[in-house]
């Protein structure tokens, strides 16, 4: 086991996904002890555990043996599955936190449709190397649309809430601005 790269690898991104590990990993233990669990909060539980196992495998695989050539890319095959798990959680829980009943069938629908189109471009590409932007850009672009609904049906209609008490308020501002700072980044990475 090759300690050392693992902290240069670690110091390369300023320790930031030491933190997000913490981060999950502190979100996984909060939610298996608290009582009085809400549906939806286990699709943020799921989006927190799925993270934690991608970057605790992929660390893995290069603490193991870091100059292996399947190591080094392991982290964009597992990034698949991943994004799949994000966007289905993601939309489920911004589905159940919203009123229409069409637009709680559209956004698990496109999702699903979506982790499809993953699959299917996957399977050809499944020695391709790197994790194609495009995927990442449109998964962006369908979680900021439902975040903006969200928000829309929200500020539209007549409140009955308060909304700094509101998880779902926290948690969908959370992805929005998540995905709004990341989706520009991927598009600039594809050209």
């Amino acid at each position: 086991m090759d300690w050392e790269y693992l902290f240069y690898r670690l110091g390369q991104g300023f320790y930031t996904l030491f933190i997000m590990q913490l981060f999950c990993l502190t979100t996984i233990i909060i939610y298996l002890i608290k009582n009085g669990k809400s549906n939806p909060t286990r699709y943020l539980a799921i989006i927190s555990i799925a993270s934690f196992v991608q970057v605790l495998l992929t660390e893995l695989e290069n603490l193991i043996d870091p100059h292996q050539k399947s190591g080094i890319y392991i982290d964009q095959k597992l990034m698949y599955g991943y994004l799949i798990i994000e966007i289905i959680c993601s939309s489920l829980y911004i589905s159940k936190s919203t009123q229409s009943p069409k637009i709680k069938k559209i956004i698990p629908g496109s999702a699903f449709l979506f982790g499809i189109y993953t699959i299917t471009f996957w399977l050809p590409h499944f020695t391709t190397k790197i994790l194609p932007h495009h995927i990442e850009i449109i998964e962006g672009f369908l979680i900021i649309t439902y975040c903006l609904y969200f928000f829309y049906e929200l500020f539209t209609t007549k409140p009955d809430k308060i909304l700094l008490r509101e998880p779902a308020f926290w948690a969908i501002s959370g992805m929005l601005i998540l995905f709004t700072a990341i989706t520009p980044l991927s598009l600039f990475l594809i050209t």
